[in-house]
């Protein structure tokens, strides 16, 4: 059944035909349903709630095919590749959004982040469907490195320096560029300095 071409008219039933004719009808029925159950699946599966949500109420009850056809004229080339440019372009506005925010507010997770994208909290923040968001993977090397902590090991001798300030263990962390707050500023070295007698840093 050819969705592009026209839009196939629900199947008539009439029980003035013969049996043979009545079967071959009822058949056509049953495809055209399933036809336009599986076109309504797939814009379900491939299109964004939120373009879903915004469709006006007589566009959202017409027939699915003129839907499509509308898509495909403004996105498309006549074939699914319109639906599937449209759900790319969505994803590739969802992953900015993310990352524009995450670097506003601090670095924040992409949990707490979600809550507040999806609940509207912060005034003129873009709102968008947390199952959206779900499907965004954006990877934040700053709060990864800020997050990681070094393997812990057993202190098998003790310590050493019975007085403060008597021995101490500098690292030092060179050519970091942080992203964010601090790249304007140019911090692109960390020296840590441990006591060894308080263990204060």
């Amino acid at each position: 059944m050819d969705f592009f071409d026209g839009t196939p008219e629900k199947p008539e039933i009439s029980v003035e035909v013969s049996q043979e004719e009545a079967k071959a009808r009822r058949w056509r029925y049953q495809h055209w349903t399933r036809a336009r159950s599986g076109l309504l699946n797939l814009f379900n599966q491939a299109l964004p709630n939120v373009f879903l949500s915004a469709l006006p109420d007589q566009v959202s009850k017409t027939n699915p095919c003129d839907i499509w056809k509308e898509l495909e004229h403004k996105f498309g080339l006549g074939d699914a590749k319109g639906v599937i440019m449209l759900r790319r372009q969505w994803e590739r506005l969802t992953t900015s959004a993310l990352k524009e925010w995450h670097l506003r507010l601090g670095h924040v997770g992409k949990g707490r982040l979600m809550n507040i994208l999806a609940g509207r909290v912060i005034k003129d923040v873009p709102h968008l469907s947390r199952r959206d968001m779900e499907n965004v993977s954006f990877f934040c090397r700053t709060r990864e490195l800020g997050k990681s902590r070094r393997m812990s090991y057993k202190n098998i001798e003790g310590q050493k320096a019975t007085d403060p300030l008597h021995t101490l263990h500098m690292d030092l962390l060179e050519k970091i560029r942080p992203q964010g707050l601090y790249t304007s500023i140019g911090h692109k070295k960390v020296l840590a300095v441990v006591d060894d007698a308080t263990a204060y840093i």
